[in-house]
């Protein structure tokens, strides 16, 4: 799914990569769509489990792009299913990334460490597009920017830093 895109992927080409016959695949899943549904919620739970932690404010968004990075096969997915149209809510019923950034955000704005000002909804949201757009785009913005004189890990952490200190100025604010 995540290489052709569920449009260009069949059921029958799902069945010979998991190594099973089609009509096992469905038998389970009367749909493409059901299939794809099934494949992104696994992928997002497993994502979720990931998160969970102890951390908070901007040592918990640390470890959030980290994570984001781990976990390729889903955000590929994703990438791939919004390039071709397909709806967010055939795709998926829970987005446990989003409510975990949103009750991070909401929970610093009740400690008071980050302004009221703000909609946690449309914060999340920001947030969780720029670490996708710099996880896709990861490669590029190196070289494009000039950083691929330095080593990879510095150049990602140099960025990464970067991005929670304008964060942590957001937050202040």
């Amino acid at each position: 799914f995540g290489g052709l895109g569920p449009a260009a992927f069949s059921t029958r080409q799902f069945a010979a990569e998991a190594n099973v016959k089609s009509g096992l695949i469905h038998r389970h899943f009367t749909t493409k769509q059901a299939l794809l549904r099934e494949v992104m919620s696994r992928l997002a739970a497993d994502i979720a489990a990931s998160e969970e932690g102890t951390e908070d404010d901007l040592g918990l968004m640390l470890r959030f792009i980290e994570a984001t990075r781990e976990r390729t096969a889903y955000w590929k997915l994703l990438a791939r299913c919004v390039l071709d149209g397909e709806s967010p809510e055939a795709m998926q019923e829970d987005f446990p990334t989003i409510r975990r950034v949103r009750k991070l955000l909401e929970d610093m704005q009740a400690k008071g460490t980050l302004s009221t000002q703000f909609d946690s909804q449309a914060l999340a949201s920001i947030f969780t597009a720029m670490v996708l757009g710099y996880m896709v785009f990861e490669p590029w913005l190196i070289h494009a920017s000039g950083m691929d004189d330095r080593p990879l890990e510095e150049a990602r952490a140099l960025m990464r830093n970067t991005g929670l200190t304008l964060i942590g100025a957001a937050a202040k604010i």
